[in-house]
């Protein structure tokens, strides 16, 4: 990366709105013993986790990662590349493809992985846009008819993150679905009312039962 930088084929600056795989020039100037070199950077295990579920033994998980793992070496990480202001780079972006469906998008800023506030955003998120009853889902699709599919996610990083909107709707009701997306953003500055916050806490928790039926769940 450093000497890709310096090459000049890369700027050092990280947007959201970026490609992860890179640019051409990018990708092409990266050779074999690059990519060696920052997997031993990067992947060690001073920055690594082991998670495991199910009916096993503490000491004979240790035992097989000790094994296995044990000579795995500390090396000094790269320090993250802080994200930059966004107010710069383009706004809205349009690629016009031959399908029957747009595909609209919406993101603004979000907290980063360990805000104190990212259960608060989470409870927000799965009001606006998650489930059958979210305001999405009721506006958009149930009582506007304007999409089939509509939903919010969130996107969480070290430093920052990103509440997203997805729908995908006719061509020619695009220009409307992203106005009554905005609108029921703009409409979250209320907060949520008593009814519908404790309506959406019951929804997370019945999520999360569900969800701890599945060892892989249960070991995130």
């Amino acid at each position: 990366w450093e000497e890709l930088v310096k090459q000049g084929s890369i700027v050092e600056r990280k947007w959201l709105g970026r490609d992860i795989a890179g640019s051409r020039e990018s990708v092409s100037g990266i050779t074999r013993q690059m990519l060696l070199d920052y997997m031993q950077q990067q992947y060690s295990a001073g920055n690594a986790g082991v998670s495991v579920a199910g009916n096993v033994e503490h000491q004979e998980v240790v035992d097989l990662l000790q094994a296995s793992l044990g000579g795995w070496a500390t090396h000094q990480a790269a320090p993250m590349i802080p994200a930059a202001d966004s107010a710069t780079p383009e706004r809205l972006r349009v690629k016009n493809r031959k399908s029957e469906q747009a595909h609209v998008c919406i993101a603004v800023p979000g907290l980063a992985a360990h805000h104190p506030d990212r259960y608060a955003l989470g409870l927000l998120s799965a009001a606006l846009g998650e489930g059958m009853t979210s305001r999405l889902f009721l506006d958009i699709r149930e009582r506007r008819g304007l999409a089939y599919d509509v939903h919010s996610y969130l996107s969480y990083f070290q430093d920052t993150g990103t509440v997203n909107v997805y729908a995908g709707v006719d061509p020619k009701n695009a220009a409307e679905t992203v106005a009554a997306v905005v609108g029921q953003l703009t409409n979250l500055a209320a907060g949520l009312p008593a009814e519908e916050l404790n309506r959406t806490r019951e929804l997370l928790k019945g999520r999360m039962l569900l969800r701890m039926e599945d060892t892989r769940a249960v070991m995130g």
